[in-house]
Formats: C-alpha cells, structure tokens, sequence
C-alpha cells in the first residue's frame, strides 16, 4: 500500500505514517497456479505524549499540564509516575514531593485505539530555607535590631520579610524601637533565588527602664548616712 513489498510466509512491516493501505497478497503454487487478495488496512496514529510542570519547591504543590495531542481519534489513558512511588491517572495531577532531588517523571499516553507513547523528563525539586533569628537592644525607648541567621537552602536568600508586632519591614538586618513595654510577636518569612519560603515566628519581649530613686537616713556629722535604694520596677534592676 506504501510501495513496500516481502516475499515472506508471515511479514511483519512497519508504516512511516497512519491512514488507509491498500495491502495485496499474490499466492503462488510451484505450479505457477496464482490468486490475489486485497485487503484495506487503517493504520491509526500514535498519540504524542508532552507535559510541562510549574512549581520547584520541597513540600509545595507541583502542578503537571499534559500537553499531549494525537493527529486522530483521542487520549483515552493518562498514566503518571512520579518517581518516588506517587502514580496518577489523572490528566493534569499534582503532587507533593517530600524530598530535594532531581526525579525522572514519566507519562505514558493511550488512544482509543490502543496507540502509546511515553515521555520521561527530569522534574527538579529545590531545598525550603531555614528561618532562624536573635534580637538584641530589647529596652523600651532604645533601638532594637532583629537579625536574620537564617539558610537559603538552596542558592541564596532574596527577600527577608517581616513582621514585628504589626510592622512589616524587610531586609537581613533591620532597626525597630517601641514605646510600650511588653511581650510582642515577631514573624520573619525569607524566601530564596528558587522562589521557595518559610516562615519562622516567635516573641520578644521589650523592658521597661529603670526609674532611679533612693532615700536617705541620717544626716548628721559624724553619722554614717543610710542610703535606701528606691529604684522601679524592682525586679528589672540588676545592679
């Protein structure tokens, strides 16, 4: 039908392209008796397995898009394998690696028609930062500054956003100071050059300042002058 010929018993042939042949099988007998036989064979096409997948974070979601297309008929099956023991048969899954690794995902494609193919692409996970943080300077009217300590993960820190009881700031290292004492919440999110965030959060606690005040006993020569440590909030002061 192609323009492809065999003498075998039992061929097998394979077709560059799908559509309709026209297939003749001529029989000799060694006595040169012939009979011919036509026969019309559909060759369908095989489907065209494709994805695409948007996300690269450990333990975010990881959304795949099939873009898989078949010239006729249609995809009937979608077989997904994550490799790491996840399987979908969905047509665009998602899914939560729990590890930073480099996986091989593959999605094998049928028609309706029984047709495969399979596709195998290198899906690349990258490592979530760790938040951590020190406080320093925490007296009420002084400067306070809050440093980051934290790790990229994976390639290096791009955004330091936080939150000190209620004002948000950014930046490695920044500057807060504070006209009430008292206990606040403080929450740092960083984010890396992969675009992938964690966030830490915790409290700080900001001291009053002293009110230095005493009293005396005795104020004559030759006495010897008690002095009576008046100072606020007692507790605070330790020398």
């Amino acid at each position: 039908g192609d323009g492809g010929l065999s003498t075998t018993t039992d061929p097998s042939y394979s077709y560059g392209g799908h559509g309709s042949y026209n297939i003749k099988l001529v029989a000799i007998t060694g006595t040169s008796c012939t009979d011919t036989i036509s026969q019309t064979v559909d060759v369908h096409p095989n489907p065209a397995a494709k994805f695409t997948s948007a996300g690269v974070c450990r333990l975010s979601t990881i959304d795949f898009t099939n873009n898989s297309n078949i010239a006729t008929g249609t995809i009937i099956s979608n077989e997904w394998d994550f490799d790491d023991g996840g399987t979908s048969n969905q047509t665009n899954p998602s899914h939560v690696y729990a590890n930073a690794l480099v996986y091989k995902v593959s999605l094998i494609v049928e028609s309706d028609k029984l047709c495969k193919d399979t596709i195998i692409q290198d899906v690349t996970i990258r490592e979530l930062p760790t938040v951590s943080f020190r406080v320093e300077d925490t007296c009420l009217r002084s400067i306070a500054k809050f440093i980051s300590l934290s790790n990229a993960g994976e390639g290096s820190i791009q955004d330091f956003n936080w939150v000190i009881d209620g004002v948000n700031k950014n930046g490695a290292i920044v500057n807060q100071s504070f006209t009430i004492d008292g206990t606040k919440q403080l929450s740092l999110e960083v984010v890396n050059s992969y675009g992938c965030k964690s966030q830490g959060n915790g409290q700080f606690t900001i001291r009053p300042h002293p009110m230095a005040d005493y009293e005396t006993v005795g104020i004559c020569i030759g006495e010897d002058i008690e002095f009576n440590d008046l100072s606020t909030p007692v507790s605070e002061i330790a020398s």
